[in-house]
């Protein structure tokens, strides 16, 4: 391939010439129809993951990007739970996994878990600065950014993943 020639490379003086991908150089099934980010081999992502995409392809119009012929344009709040389930399984899984985290939740023995617990959660309930890392996280942020904008939607969001705990 001649990169001179090609409309989808760029250049200006003293820099490397950079050539965007072409719909023939992209593996379009390794990417979100919606977020275009990589995703793991769709086989081996959940059927909670695949039932969540045919939920909301079926309320999407198809939209080539150059990045990704078969992207999908849909509202926000139609494929959000796509995006946050891919990334769950691709990133934060696996991870949980690494570090000992169980796969399966046993509900019935939660109880008794609980009650194993018990001292420690009511000294979070009595005393949660001294008790909870979450509470403390949480208080540091207000601290940081003031009362207003920790309670905001953007606020909240953006420490969403930081200082939630559970």
């Amino acid at each position: 391939m001649n990169i001179f020639a090609d409309p989808f490379c760029r250049s200006s003086p003293g820099t490397p010439r950079l050539c965007k991908p072409r719909d023939h150089d992209i593996d379009s099934t390794k990417l979100c129809p919606f977020c275009d980010e990589p995703i793991p081999d769709p086989s081996t992502l959940s059927s909670v993951y695949h039932s969540l995409l045919r939920a909301a392809s079926a309320r999407s119009v198809p939209v080539r990007r150059r990045n990704n012929p078969k992207g999908l344009k849909a509202p926000f709040s139609v494929y959000i739970s796509v995006c946050e389930r891919h990334r769950f399984e691709s990133k934060l899984l696996p991870q949980a996994v690494r570090m000992g985290w169980p796969t399966n939740i046993d509900f019935d023995a939660v109880p008794k878990r609980l009650m194993k617990r018990k001292k420690d959660l009511e000294a979070i309930l009595r005393k949660p600065k001294e008790n909870s890392s979450f509470f403390r996280e949480a208080m540091d942020e207000v601290a940081k950014v003031g009362i207003r904008v920790a309670e905001s939607a953007m606020g909240q969001y953006a420490t969403f993943e930081r200082i939630q705990p559970g």
